[in-house]
């Protein structure tokens, strides 16, 4: 029994050192001072790009050329970042005919796609530390 709660404190005490750490991302080339920018992140290859699988997702207005937005208390590991610029505020990613976005977007690593989205293996990146990146926005 001893041992037993030696070994269950040792457990939980191992919880309270568990990293995470910031994610500043600095997003540029915004075009027009409207709507907002929708930034998600994935953590999981399977879920990239995909709407409604990101890991955790955040919006900030459009209010200057470029924005920046924070993710804070990240665990460590391999993160992408997909974002677009939601210039008319119908909260989507409008598309031509073609099905070629219509509005501003863009990738972690600054990941220009070809005639589809990038792959996770393209855009991610470690968080092992604090980290700032920046995101041009592709029109």
């Amino acid at each position: 029994m001893k041992y037993l709660l030696l070994i269950c404190f040792a457990i939980s005490s191992l919880n309270g050192y568990s990293q995470s750490y910031d994610l500043k991302i600095e997003i540029r080339n915004i075009k027009e001072l409207k709507g907002n920018i929708f930034v998600s992140i994935y953590n999981k290859s399977d879920d990239f790009p995909k709407k409604g699988k990101h890991y955790q997702n955040n919006t900030t207005p459009a209010n200057n050329y470029s924005e920046t937005i924070f993710f804070k208390n990240l665990p460590v590991g391999d993160y992408a970042v997909a974002l677009f610029h939601d210039r008319n505020s119908d909260d989507k990613l409008n598309k031509n005919l073609f099905g070629l976005p219509k509005e501003g977007y863009g990738f972690s690593n600054n990941c220009k796609p070809i005639f589809s989205a990038p792959s996770f293996k393209c855009t991610k990146f470690n968080l092992s530390s604090d980290k700032s990146i920046i995101i041009e926005l592709i029109y």
